[in-house]
């Protein structure tokens, strides 16, 4: 299982081995000499030529052409290989920096590496540009992002990136053509044994059955384009899985060992990559395979999280409650990755390697976590649950590959655990670049923990100790003054700065957020709910969040400032049921407070919620916000404050705006007080508000006279063709805006424009 961090910035090129050195002085030696005799050839073929000259110039011109001839190698190029470049002076090693570049990276053709966009072949082409190889890498979808891939030094020179399926022989033999050597990572080796949710998603890519029966045809497809292309070398990567089903603390795994127990109804995953390595020893022999624990480490190409960082993201975020006997089979992806290309390098390299560093247990992980600045956050307890817990409570964990269960051996014995996969092979041939070690456990888990807060997966967290006093306010900590974390920025601020709580992703409950993080998450938030090119999931967290924000009416001023309410107006005619709720959720909170509610009526929320389809889940929180909106108008100011606001001026008091507070007024007040707007113009904007063009205009107008008739009105039925028509009327035909009062069904324009009608006759003298 492979962990580590994801992105490098600019890596540093790795150091020249000796046996490197002594090859290019070598090589560079033979290449000088052989340049040196051509030059002398024709030095003779043009003294041949030139009969004319005298003797005296003659002798003259080859004696300083033999005394430059003998300046150039004068240059310590004459130096036996053999020599200990280690044991040179330093001057003498400065006069050779030009030789410092290994021959291995001249190489003309590139190096094909299949599946560039995982989390280990990523790396492999990190490690293959650094030494200065040419990468051709495979893809099965060029619309992925792999920018990164081209961050990398001299990407944009050396590094071409290809569309193929490796279900197909014609991809196949585009990929490896021109190719001396290839490194195989397609086939996926590390993932659980089922993920119930994307196989009823896609069953036919995520489904066991899908999985044993491409793998073993992928691996075919591979090896039989290697083998007609006439590759020169091949470097498969296969897994532990193939090796072992299930270890224990006496089984012993070496590069001889073949899983036998696997089948279709235990671990067919296991079984899959078991029968891809079969048949590519068939294919091919005296090649290289390289077979990977569980992967941890950062990630160079995308945000995705491996499953070996998935256990340390699990950690942090608090997926476990307590701790359990489960251990991992750990090799860093970037040890892995090197020993992809010393493989390739390495000429005597045969057979199997197993790339494990050691046994891991779960322990150990949150104690690494907890000393690196992480012990504040929801690690585990520090108490062992029994092992019929574990199966039963982490039996996905328990289907990864190099995941197993079992005790984890005394703390008294000197050193780490012993692992039961044998990796003295790897290190013997390949030394990992003159190194005599894997990385150690403790780095390749703090930079997985970095890298997961670098692709903005966790949140950054500050520890308790390193702070006395309130980061917004500046308040010293004490006994009055507790610390509390802010989840959106990790910084600890006082109960004053942080009165705000939101819907943080991996908890139950809502979270503390500062005041500072607050003033820059709500614009972000409403910029994601209104744009409508977003996916539904960015606008169903963006108003959840909002919703849980507007809890702090602090809070309120800085939405409505922001532009939010029409925004979450939009949002509460969405199809989708979570956004509709939550947006009318919001809403009313914000009607919770009286100088949000007056601007909330302003802007024609009374109108929006009486479009509500009734009975809905959203229907039902409106009514919440308009009882509110009821209580309000009672109140003497807070009316008096809605009718002075349509007489500004005569501008302000038009279209939209005015609109909005009059047939708000009219469902607000009571219906013995709506007489009182018609001074005020209310039938003139009813009148305006009909012959505009747009329907949500209409319906308004509908509802509001709807609401203005009593039940017992009953209409002029003799009364065909309005007065008033022809003044508003003269060019249209007549708009009609049908709405239903006790068992007669009414036309709103008819109802208005008709002055003859005796009871809007008598509100118009």
């Amino acid at each position: 299982m492979l962990f580590g961090p994801q992105v490098v910035g600019n890596p540093a090129a790795t150091a020249t081995t000796t046996q490197t050195k002594k090859a290019a002085l070598s090589s560079s030696t033979s290449i000088d000499e052989g340049g040196i005799d051509k030059k002398k050839k024709k030095r003779s073929k043009a003294a041949k030529k030139s009969n004319d000259v005298d003797a005296s110039s003659t002798t003259s011109t080859s004696t300083s052409r033999r005394d430059r001839s003998k300046k150039k190698l004068a240059r310590p190029l004459n130096v036996s290989p053999h020599v200990d470049m280690s044991c040179m002076y330093a001057t003498v090693w400065k006069g050779l920096k030009y030789l410092r570049k290994t021959t291995t990276g001249t190489l003309h053709k590139p190096i094909c590496v299949t599946g560039v966009d995982g989390f280990l072949a990523a790396w492999i082409v990190e490690k293959l540009l650094v030494k200065g190889y040419k990468v051709r890498g495979t893809v099965q979808n060029k619309n992925d992002d792999i920018s990164k891939l081209y961050d990398l030094p001299s990407a944009k020179k050396h590094l071409t990136i290809v569309e193929t399926s490796l279900l197909t022989a014609q991809s196949c033999d585009l990929a490896v053509d021109g190719c001396d050597f290839v490194i195989h990572t397609g086939t996926p080796t590390s993932c659980s044994v089922r993920d119930p949710f994307s196989e009823k998603q896609e069953p036919g890519v995520y489904s066991i059955s899908s999985r044993v029966h491409c793998i073993v045809p992928m691996m075919n497809n591979f090896i039989t384009a290697c083998v007609r292309a006439k590759v020169k070398r091949v470097v498969l990567t296969s897994s532990i899985a193939a090796m072992a089903d299930s270890v224990d603390a006496q089984s012993q795994v070496t590069d001889l060992s073949w899983n036998v127990t696997s089948s279709l109804d235990r671990n067919p995953h296991f079984l899959s990559l078991k029968l891809a390595e079969e048949a590519a020893w068939q294919l091919v022999k005296n090649e290289s395979m390289e077979l990977p624990g569980m992967l941890i480490g950062p990630s160079l190409c995308n945000s995705k999280i491996s499953p070996g960082t998935q256990v340390i993201y699990d950690l942090i975020v608090g997926h476990y409650s307590a701790l359990v006997d489960l251990n991992f089979a750990m090799a860093d992806v970037r040890d892995c990755a090197a020993a992809h290309v010393l493989a390739l390098e390495h000429m005597d390299a045969r057979g199997r390697y197993i790339c494990v560093h050691r046994t891991v247990w779960l322990r150990e992980m949150v104690q690494i976590l907890s000393r690196n600045g992480n012990s504040g956050r929801a690690l585990p307890l520090q108490v062992v649950l029994p092992h019929w817990v574990a199966n039963f409570g982490y039996a996905l964990q328990l289907g990864q590959v190099g995941v197993s269960l079992y005790a984890e051996p005394d703390a008294t014995s000197s050193g780490p655990p012993a692992s039961p996969y044998s990796h003295d092979k790897l290190l013997d041939v390949f030394k990992f670049n003159d190194q005599t070690a894997f990385r150690s456990v403790d780095d390749t888990v703090v930079d997985s923990a970095k890298d997961l807060l670098k692709w903005h997966l966790i949140k950054p967290w500050h520890e308790d100790h390193s702070v006395t006093a309130c980061v917004c306010c500046g308040t010293p900590f004490g006994v009055l003054f507790r610390k509390h974390h802010c989840r959106e920025c990790g910084r600890i601020v006082c109960n004053a700065c942080s009165l705000s709580r939101a819907v943080v992703e991996g908890f139950d409950d809502k979270q503390r957020f500062c005041d500072g993080c607050v003033l820059s998450a709500v614009p972000a938030l409403l910029a994601g709910l209104a744009d409508p090119h977003r996916d539904v999931a960015v606008h169903c967290k963006a108003v959840v969040v909002l919703e849980s924000l507007m809890e702090n009416q602090k809070n309120h001023e800085l939405l409505a400032r922001g532009g939010g309410i029409p925004i979450l107006l939009q949002a509460l005619h969405a199809t989708d049921d979570i956004v509709a709720v939550n947006a009318a959720g919001a809403l009313h909170k914000l009607s919770q407070r009286l100088p949000t509610a007056l601007q909330l009526v302003l802007e024609g929320t009374v109108l929006h919620m009486l479009e509500m389809e009734e009975g809905s889940a959203a229907w039902r929180v409106c009514l919440l916000a308009l009882k509110n909106f009821w209580g309000y108008v009672a109140r003497r100011d807070f009316k008096t404050m809605l009718i002075a606001s349509v007489r500004v001026t005569p501008d302000t008091a038009s279209g939209t705006f005015r609109g909005n507070v009059m047939l708000s007024l009219v469902h607000l007040l009571d219906p013995s007080e709506w007489l009182k707007l018609i001074p005020e113009g209310l039938i003139p904007l009813l009148l305006d508000l009909l012959h505009d063009d747009s329907e949500y205009a209409h319906r308004t107008v509908a509802h509001a006279i709807k609401h203005m008739l009593p039940t017992s009105y009953r209409p002029t039925i003799d009364v065909d063709v309005p007065s008033l028509r022809e003044t508003y009327d003269r060019d249209k035909e007549a708009i009609d805006v049908w709405f239903v009062v006790g068992a007669h069904k009414i036309a709103a324009n008819r109802v208005v424009l008709s002055v003859q009608n005796p009871f809007f006759k008598r509100l118009v003298r």
